[in-house]
């Protein structure tokens, strides 16, 4: 969802945000007239505006103040525009109505999330929605139904380390961002690895991968925190997006970054 950007040259500068401190995650309701913006810093809230950059709204657990509460990724919900917080320091994934008041926790059905440290979190076309856990020695995905009970895990024998971002595409590969092994991590519908996008110096590498996106014109969007920039690559068939190019860097100007993190 960048003005202007075809499949072979990356986005320009647009405009910017401002009102979040240090903010983290980041999410566009299905109408795109609401505009999620988690700060992990200040209040500690998730800030709501609209396409012009106005606040309207804020997001926050009840009876918690901000010593207790760390929302960092956002996603929404295709089928129902309800919003999705996780919460890195109570570990939790907290849920919103469209007009913003409180659900409460996501508790899905058959699996408990005690001892887990939900992080990422995305939703497919199915609306079946995807959570990086980065407890344990065995950091993973985890899938859920529209039912709420468990589909799936993805992630054995320390395939993943510290995931983050989590995105899927149409034909069904879940793109992760297996961000302290440096690289992007992509799986098929089942949950095997069929490809990676890896560390290094060259074009289309990485550096600490983070925020994962993809748009409606097959464009893959990988925010990689150490090089303060957005790589973008085209997905097709193949299971190994090509490289586009990339988008902003370190600085405080416009389009500029100061380590990135969520993208939508």
């Amino acid at each position: 969802p960048i003005p202007g950007m075809n499949k072979t040259q990356p986005a320009g500068y647009s405009s910017s945000i401002y009102g979040s401190s240090k903010p983290l995650g980041v999410a566009i309701s299905n109408s795109g007239e609401r505009i999620y913006v988690s700060a992990s810093d200040g209040d500690r809230v998730v800030r709501v505006y609209d396409p012009s950059g106005d606040r309207v709204g804020i997001l926050s657990p009840p009876l918690k103040t901000r010593s207790q509460r760390l929302p960092v990724y956002v996603a929404v919900d295709p089928m129902t525009d309800d919003v999705y917080v996780s919460d890195r320091l109570r570990r939790a994934v907290d849920i919103y109505s469209p007009k913003g008041s409180y659900r409460g926790k996501f508790k899905p059905s058959g699996f408990s999330m005690k001892g887990s440290a939900p992080l990422g979190l995305a939703f497919d076309k199915r609306g079946n929605l995807y959570i990086t856990d980065v407890s344990g020695p065995y950091q993973k995905v985890l899938v859920f139904g529209r039912d709420q009970k468990l589909l799936r895990k993805i992630g054995s024998k320390r395939q993943l380390l510290f995931p983050n971002g989590v995105a899927v595409d149409k034909r069904g590969r879940i793109y992760v961002s297996d961000s302290n092994h440096g690289r992007l991590a992509i799986f098929n519908s089942t949950g095997k690895l069929v490809a990676s996008i890896g560390r290094g110096v060259g074009p289309g590498d990485l550096g600490l991968p983070r925020g994962v996106a993809i748009d409606a014109n097959d464009r893959l969007y990988v925010v990689d925190t150490t090089n303060q920039n957005v790589k973008v690559y085209n997905i097709g068939v193949r299971n190994t997006p090509s490289y586009i190019g990339s988008f902003g860097e370190e600085g405080t100007g416009d389009g500029e970054f100061e380590y990135p993190n969520g993208i939508d």
